[in-house]
Order: structure tokens, then C-alpha cells, then sequence
């Protein structure tokens, strides 16, 4: 805290903007005026957090003490903030009175929406699927047909997300529509040579969150994107999975595959995918601070260390770990993936302090996620990126921290604002 407020005294020491003089003796909480005419309010820059020190030089009001007062302008929303509510309202309609989307709410939406007031139950056309069996490199792919019924939920059964009944490794299968986020990314030039060997998370109509080092492995670039998925062993499980082929790979350009840091991609795919109560949007956190002790991962990897893939989703609650203690744990400098240590600002940590939970093998890339009080869709705060072996006592995992990526992720992916 002491570091925080004395870097912003010295950033503000470097110039005292001209209008500053038309404000200077201003009382905390009193109506002040930025140099570009915002009307904003007096406040302790420790409460001002959300201002760029680095970049932006707020008029200041006046001092307590020596901690100064700035006129701190309203706080922008960020464009995955915006592109959250409207998901939240697509996935609880009972709140699209209260919520307001307009049009930008696509075809997609609607129609998902329109369907969930109806409550009309829907028969989807026979269709043919090939499944593969992801715990072997060499397995055999089987074709299967089969028909999905899906009956849309009524409004009053969307309602905030239920905690797990039981608190991956050391995890428990996921419930049918709990994780409508999730994705698994495939390798292979056709569905019948398909491996699942990585997890994703989808944040719009047409991208995957993952990691980058899904990108660089002995299997080439992912070809695919399944979502909805819950159960690859079988047709009958409450599920509606969706098949995609990845178009484009957007990999942060100061990812290196020798080291853990930057591990963030984003592809893109062919195509829409369909909004429905299976697969909708993850929201993105947006703060550097986490409301939250504990998250959630998910996903298809191995349950135990050198064990097999899951054919059902797993789910497990970790605890999340404090940079400084992460960074004890691994050692500040000189490890071959981590020359500098782990890097709080760009990296957060999870595990437990006598093991035994964990992701493990096959879930790189997938989210970690914590549930926040009022909302119904999960805010993913990391991607599943690097650890030593699994599950092991004091060794949390390392996950990429989404906030420290959001400009870069906005504009990958809502390019046009």
C-alpha cells in the first residue's frame, strides 16, 4: 500500500496540470471538472485506483496530509464488462428488465431467449458425430448416430449458479449446464483423428480463450473446438455439444515457449456458435484484486498424476495463493521456466497447502473462475498455463491472470469497439 501511494505521489510531482489551479483547495467529495470537462469528484488517489498514474495526470483537489486528493473521474466501463451483461442477460432473462442491451444483442441471443420464454421443447434432426477416444494417442474413432432432445428451461429455473454438492485432480464430474463456457480444443486434420489435448473458454460468438502453449506442440496448431460437452464416452448425458473448426490461432506476441509467461491465445473460429442454455460466454474479470479466496477449474486432463484422460468434465474448488507466497514457493529467479520468478502481476497462483487438488495434464488452457455474489455467470480470473507435476503439497499452479490481458483481448476480439 505504501509503495502504491508513493509511486502515484511521484507521478503526480512531475507536472501540476494548468488547470489544476482552478481546483487546487477543493475538499474530498466536492464536484471537480477534468482537463477535458468530465465532471468528476475529489477523492484520495488511493480510492482513484482505477486512473492510469502511468499515462493520466488527474487535476489535483489538495492534500491530506501528504497523501494527495485528485479528481478522480467516473470509472469507464471496459468493453468485456459491457459484452458480460449481455451474456448475464441472455443466460437470466428475468433480468433483461433491469438490464439494457438494446440491439446489440444478436440473432443468436434472441432466438435463445425467445425460446426460453416459450418454453418449447425442440427435437433436433438426427445428425452424425465422430467420437474419439482422447485417453490413448492411437485410439480408433467410432461414428455414432444419435438424437438430442433439448427442452429450454423456464425463466424461473435460471437462477444463481448452485455450489457443488461435494467440494481435474481431486476434483468431481461436472453437473450438465454448470460450465457453459467450456471448451476442449482438439488436434487433428478431421474429426476421425481428433485428440482432445487442451481446454479453452469461450468469451464471444466466435472465440476461444486458451493458452499459448497449446499452440506449440509435437500435435501442430489445434483444427478444433468442442462446446457443450460433458460426457465423450456417450450420446445420452445431458448435453448438446457444438463442433467448430479453429481459422485463426491469435497467439500474444510476447509469448516464448521457453518460458511460462504471456502463455495466452485466443482462436478464432469458423463460425458462430449457437447461444443456448449448454454454451454461452464466460464473463472476464476485470479487476487486478479478486473478490474471492477460493476457484474453479475445469476440464477433460488426467485425474491423478501419469493417470488418463477424463471422458467427463471434471470440476474442483482450489484455494487461490498470494503472489508474494507463490513467488517464495517457486523461488524468485533462475528456474529454466521461470527466469524471473512468478510474476503477480501477470500470473495467479492456486492449489493447496497439503496438495491433492489440482489441474493436471489435458487442462492447459482451460479456466479458472470464482462465482461472484448476485451474478449467474462465472468471472474467469486465470488459464490453466504451467505447474510442477500435480497436485503436490506447497506447489500451487500457475495460471495466466485475464485482467493483466484485457486490452490486448478486446482488441483481438471486439476490434470494433
Amino acid at each position: 500500500m505504501v509503495f502504491k501511494l508513493a509511486a502515484i505521489v511521484s507521478a503526480l510531482a512531475f507536472v501540476l496540470p494548468a488547470d489544476s489551479q482552478n481546483i487546487f483547495g477543493m475538499a474530498e467529495g466536492q464536484v471537480c471538472k477534468t482537463e477535458s470537462g468530465i465532471n468528476s469528484i475529489c477523492r484520495p488517489a488511493m480510492e482513484c485506483m482505477h486512473v492510469d498514474y502511468k499515462k493520466e495526470r488527474p487535476p489535483i483537489c489538495g492534500f491530506t496530509g501528504v497523501n494527495p486528493i485528485v479528481c478522480c473521474p467516473p470509472k469507464k466501463e471496459r468493453l468485456a464488462e459491457k459484452k458480460c451483461n449481455q451474456f448475464m442477460a441472455a443466460k437470466c432473462p428475468l433480468k433483461l428488465v433491469s438490464r439494457s442491451i438494446g440491439s446489440s444483442l444478436s440473432a443468436g441471443f434472441s432466438q435463445f431467449i425467445s425460446g426460453i420464454l416459450d418454453d418449447k421443447t425442440t427435437t433436433e434432426s438426427y445428425y452424425k458425430e465422430t467420437f474419439t477416444d482422447v485417453n490413448v494417442l492411437d485410439s480408433e474413432s467410432t461414428t455414432r448416430y444419435f438424437q438430442r432432445t433439448r427442452t429450454t428451461s423456464s425463466p424461473t429455473q435460471y437462477q444463481l449458479p448452485v455450489k457443488p454438492q461435494i467440494k481435474v485432480l481431486g476434483g468431481r464430474i461436472a453437473r450438465s449446464k454448470q460450465h457453459i463456457n467450456m471448451a476442449l480444443i482438439g488436434f487433428g486434420e478431421n474429426m476421425k483423428e481428433v485428440q482432445w489435448k487442451c481446454g479453452g473458454s469461450l468469451i464471444s460468438e466466435r472465440h476461444i480463450l486458451s493458452a499459448a502453449h497449446c499452440s506449440t506442440t509435437k500435435l501442430g496448431k489445434p483444427k478444433w473446438a468442442r462446446l457443450g460437452e460433458l460426457d465423450l464416452s456417450t450420446n445420452k448425458d445431458d448435453a448438446q455439444p457444438q463442433d467448430r473448426l479453429i481459422i485463426e490461432w491469435i497467439i500474444h506476441p510476447d509469448y516464448n515457449s521457453e518460458t511460462v509467461y504471456n502463455d495466452i491465445a485466443i482462436y478464432k473460429l469458423d463460425r458462430d456458435v449457437d447461444f443456448t442454455e449448454y454454451v454461452l460466454p464466460v464473463c472476464l474479470h476485470t479487476e487486478t484484486e479478486i473478490p474471492a479466496k477460493k476457484g474453479i477449474v475445469t476440464g477433460f486432463g488426467t485425474v491423478e498424476f501419469a493417470g488418463l484422460f477424463s471422458e467427463t468434465l471434471q470440476e474442483v474448488s482450489i484455494s487461490l495463493v498470494n503472489g508474494t507466497e507463490c513467488k517464495r514457493l517457486y523461488g524468485e529467479v533462475g528456474a529454466q521456466r521461470t527466469p524471473r520468478g512468478i510474476d503477480p502481476l501477470s500470473q495467479v497462483c492456486a492449489g493447496e497447502k497439503d496438495g491433492g487438488k489440482d489441474a493436471c495434464t489435458g487442462d492447459s488452457g482451460g479456466p479458472l473462475m470464482i462465482e461472484v455474489p448476485g451474478e449467474c455467470l462465472k468471472r474467469q480470473i486465470g488459464i490453466t498455463s504451467f505447474g510442477k507435476s500435480c497436485g503436490l503439497p506447497n506447489m500451487p499452479g500457475i495460471y495466466t491472470r485475464v485482467s493483466y490481458y484485457l486490452d490486448w483481448i478486446e482488441k483481438s476480439v471486439w476490434p470494433e469497439g
